[in-house]
C-alpha cells in the first residue's frame, strides 16, 4: 500500500465547486493562439471576458469544463490539454506558483501544491505517493463526473514542465498513467512527456524516481517561503465553507483527538455506519483522512505556542500514537520540525534587568 505523503486538500460543495479564473484564462489565451474567435468562444461558454482578468476571480467548475471541450473541438487540437501547460509555461504568475518555487527542494513543492490545491480547483486533489522506489504524482478528480481528459492531461502537463523548470533535464519521468482510452494517435503525449505513457490505467500519474523529491531547488528562500506561507493560509481561510456534515465530522473529530480517532469511531458518533459517512463526505467533497489531517495541523499550531506543552504531549493530544509520527506530519505540513518552527515563533528575548 503506498504511502500518503502529500496533504490531501478538502473542497466545499456548497455553493458549486469553482475554480480560479487564471486557468480559464490559460485554456482561452491558448485557444486564441491556436485560432479560435476568443470573444466567440466565450460567448458560447458563457463567460464574461472580464472575469478571466480578474486576479481573485473564480470561474464555476463545470463552466471551465465546457470551455476545455469547446477550445479542443474549435481548435482541432487532440491535445489540447497539453497545448494549454505549452503555452502558459514560464514565470509563476500567481502566489502558489511563487510559493513552490521558493520551496527547499521538489518534494516540498509538489507536497504545497498538493495542501493548496484547493485554491486552484474546489474538486482536485494532488497526491504524492512513494512506493518503494517510485513516486506517484497523482491527479485525483473528487467528482467522477466532473473529470475532464483535456483538463487531466494540462494538470499533469503542468506539473511536469514544473520539475522540468525547477531542476532542469534532471527531472525525467519513467512513465505516465491516463485513466482514458488510448487516443489514436499518443505521438504527441510521448514527445512532450519524453517517456512511456500508458492508458487505461487506474489512475492519472506521472510515476518517476523518488530521489528527484529530495533534489534542491536553485530558486529556494526560506524567508520567502515562510512569508508566502501565511499568505496562502489566509486566502484558503477566505474561501467558502464547506457543508454541514464536514463540520459536524470535524467537531467529532475534535471530541475524538486525544484518543486517536477512527473513522469507526466518529461514524458510531455521528449515528451512521463508516460506509454511508464516507459517501457522503465524497458527496460533500471531502475525505475523512483529509479533515483529520486538517484539524491536527490547525490545533498543532495552536498547541506549539503553549511553551507549557511539551512536543511529546502535543503529539500525546493530537492523537499519534508515537512522537516520531507527528514528527513526519508537521514537516509535512509546515515543511519544518516543530521544535524549529516554536523556536521561531518565539520573539528575542532581550537583556535580563
Amino acid at each position: 500500500m503506498p504511502a500518503v505523503l502529500g496533504y490531501h486538500v478538502r473542497y466545499p460543495m456548497n455553493p458549486p465547486s469553482m475554480v480560479h479564473s487564471q486557468l480559464a484564462l490559460k485554456v482561452a489565451g491558448a485557444a486564441a493562439l491556436l485560432g479560435a474567435d476568443l470573444e466567440s468562444l466565450l460567448s458560447t461558454v458563457g463567460l464574461a471576458p472580464d472575469v478571466l482578468h480578474d486576479p481573485e476571480g473564480r470561474v464555476p467548475l463545470a463552466t471551465v469544463l465546457v470551455l476545455f471541450e469547446e477550445a479542443a473541438r474549435i481548435t482541432g487540437e487532440p491535445a489540447f490539454g497539453l497545448r494549454v501547460a505549452e503555452i502558459a509555461r514560464g514565470r509563476p504568475d500567481n502566489v502558489l506558483a511563487l510559493a513552490m518555487q521558493s520551496d527547499l527542494t521538489l518534494g516540498e513543492a509538489y507536497r504545497r501544491a498538493s495542501r493548496y490545491m484547493r485554491l486552484v480547483n474546489d474538486t482536485l486533489e494532488i497526491r504524492v505517493e512513494i512506493e518503494g522506489a517510485a513516486c506517484r504524482l497523482r491527479h485525483h478528480q473528487l467528482l467522477p463526473d466532473a473529470a475532464s481528459r483535456h483538463g487531466v492531461e494540462c494538470s499533469l502537463a503542468m506539473l511536469f514542465l514544473f520539475g522540468r523548470q525547477a531542476i532542469g533535464p534532471a527531472f525525467q519521468v519513467q512513465r505516465v498513467c491516463f485513466r482514458r482510452a488510448p487516443p489514436g494517435n499518443a505521438d504527441e503525449h510521448a514527445r512532450f512527456f519524453e517517456a512511456a505513457v500508458e492508458f487505461g490505467q487506474p489512475y492519472d500519474a506521472l510515476v518517476f524516481d523518488k530521489g528527484l523529491l529530495d533534489t534542491a531547488l536553485p530558486t529556494r528562500s526560506e524567508r520567502i517561503s515562510r512569508h508566502l506561507d501565511r499568505l496562502l493560509e489566509e486566502m484558503v481561510l477566505s474561501l467558502p465553507r464547506r457543508g454541514d456534515l464536514a463540520d459536524r465530522v470535524r467537531a467529532a473529530l475534535a471530541a475524538e483527538l486525544g484518543g486517536g480517532p477512527t473513522l469507526e469511531r466518529v461514524a458510531t458518533r455521528l449515528k451512521m455506519t463508516p460506509r454511508s459517512l464516507q459517501r457522503r463526505l465524497q458527496s460533500e467533497g471531502v475525505s475523512f483522512q483529509g479533515l483529520l489531517d486538517e484539524l491536527r495541523h490547525e490545533m498543532a499550531l495552536r498547541y506549539l505556542d503553549q511553551p507549557d506543552l511539551g512536543l511529546a504531549e502535543v503529539a500525546f493530544l493530537l492523537g499519534f500514537a508515537e512522537q516520531s509520527a507527528f514528527q513526519r506530519a508537521f514537516r509535512r505540513w509546515q515543511s519544518t520540525t516543530p521544535a524549529v518552527w516554536r523556536r521561531q515563533r518565539r520573539p528575542p528575548q532581550g537583556p535580563h534587568r
